[in-house]
Protein backbone atom coordinates (compact mmCIF):
# COMPACT_ATOMS: atom_id res chain seq x y z
CA UNK A 1 0.00 0.00 0.00
CA UNK A 2 2.18 2.65 0.82
CA UNK A 3 4.36 1.83 -2.60
CA UNK A 4 1.49 2.23 -4.58
CA UNK A 5 0.94 5.45 -2.53
CA UNK A 6 4.68 6.60 -3.49
CA UNK A 7 4.26 5.52 -6.93
CA UNK A 8 0.81 7.59 -6.95
CA UNK A 9 2.63 10.57 -5.60
CA UNK A 10 5.83 10.13 -7.92
CA UNK A 11 4.36 9.95 -10.97
CA UNK A 12 1.92 12.79 -9.92
CA UNK A 13 4.03 15.03 -9.00
CA UNK A 14 5.97 15.36 -12.46
CA UNK A 15 2.65 16.42 -14.35
CA UNK A 16 1.00 18.68 -11.26
CA UNK A 17 1.10 19.89 -7.82
CA UNK A 18 -0.01 16.37 -5.55
CA UNK A 19 -3.34 18.19 -3.44
CA UNK A 20 -2.82 21.24 -4.86
CA UNK A 21 -0.32 21.74 -2.35
CA UNK A 22 2.96 23.98 -3.42
CA UNK A 23 5.59 21.76 -3.08
CA UNK A 24 9.23 22.38 -4.15
CA UNK A 25 10.14 20.63 -7.56
CA UNK A 26 6.76 19.12 -8.04
CA UNK A 27 4.74 20.22 -11.45
CA UNK A 28 8.40 19.36 -13.67
CA UNK A 29 7.15 18.25 -16.98
CA UNK A 30 4.56 21.57 -16.83
CA UNK A 31 6.75 24.34 -15.52
CA UNK A 32 9.92 23.18 -18.02
CA UNK A 33 8.12 21.49 -20.84
CA UNK A 34 9.83 24.17 -23.50
CA UNK A 35 13.12 23.08 -22.16
CA UNK A 36 12.15 19.50 -22.64
CA UNK A 37 11.12 20.17 -26.16
CA UNK A 38 13.99 21.75 -26.85
CA UNK A 39 16.03 18.91 -25.83
CA UNK A 40 14.20 16.36 -27.75
CA UNK A 41 14.09 18.66 -30.65
CA UNK A 42 17.88 18.61 -30.63
CA UNK A 43 17.66 14.91 -29.89
CA UNK A 44 15.42 13.67 -33.25
CA UNK A 45 17.68 15.76 -35.21
CA UNK A 46 20.92 14.11 -34.07
CA UNK A 47 19.60 10.50 -33.97
CA UNK A 48 16.91 10.48 -36.37
CA UNK A 49 17.31 13.41 -39.05
CA UNK A 50 21.04 12.78 -39.64
CA UNK A 51 21.14 11.60 -43.12
CA UNK A 52 23.81 8.99 -41.34
CA UNK A 53 21.24 7.50 -39.36
CA UNK A 54 18.50 7.02 -42.22
CA UNK A 55 18.23 4.05 -44.45
CA UNK A 56 19.45 4.46 -47.63
CA UNK A 57 15.06 3.47 -49.24
CA UNK A 58 14.56 7.07 -47.60
CA UNK A 59 16.71 9.17 -50.10
CA UNK A 60 14.41 9.41 -53.20
CA UNK A 61 11.62 11.09 -50.38
CA UNK A 62 14.33 13.20 -49.36
CA UNK A 63 12.94 13.67 -46.10
CA UNK A 64 16.37 15.37 -44.04
CA UNK A 65 16.40 17.99 -46.78
CA UNK A 66 12.75 18.49 -46.41
CA UNK A 67 12.32 18.61 -42.83
CA UNK A 68 15.25 21.16 -42.77
CA UNK A 69 13.42 23.21 -44.86
CA UNK A 70 10.12 23.19 -43.10
CA UNK A 71 12.54 23.42 -39.70
CA UNK A 72 14.28 26.43 -41.25
CA UNK A 73 10.84 28.70 -41.55
CA UNK A 74 10.31 30.81 -38.50
CA UNK A 75 6.93 29.82 -37.98
CA UNK A 76 7.47 26.03 -38.22
CA UNK A 77 10.68 26.43 -36.00
CA UNK A 78 9.10 28.60 -33.19
CA UNK A 79 6.25 26.06 -33.01
CA UNK A 80 7.52 22.67 -32.92
CA UNK A 81 9.24 22.53 -29.65
CA UNK A 82 6.44 23.34 -27.81
CA UNK A 83 3.87 20.92 -30.09
CA UNK A 84 6.23 18.32 -29.31
CA UNK A 85 6.00 19.11 -25.49
CA UNK A 86 2.21 19.58 -25.48
CA UNK A 87 2.20 15.66 -27.23
CA UNK A 88 4.40 14.19 -24.58
CA UNK A 89 2.30 15.81 -22.05
CA UNK A 90 -1.07 14.73 -23.80
CA UNK A 91 0.20 10.84 -24.34
CA UNK A 92 1.89 10.92 -20.58
CA UNK A 93 -1.68 12.24 -19.42
CA UNK A 94 -3.86 9.81 -21.40
CA UNK A 95 -1.49 6.77 -20.28
CA UNK A 96 -3.06 4.72 -17.32
CA UNK A 97 -1.83 5.37 -13.63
Amino acid sequence: MVGGVADWFAVTALFRRPLGLPIPHTALIVERKDQFAATLGQFVQENFLNAEFLPSGSAPTRLVPRVAAWLAEEASAAASPGRAADLVVTVAEASPR
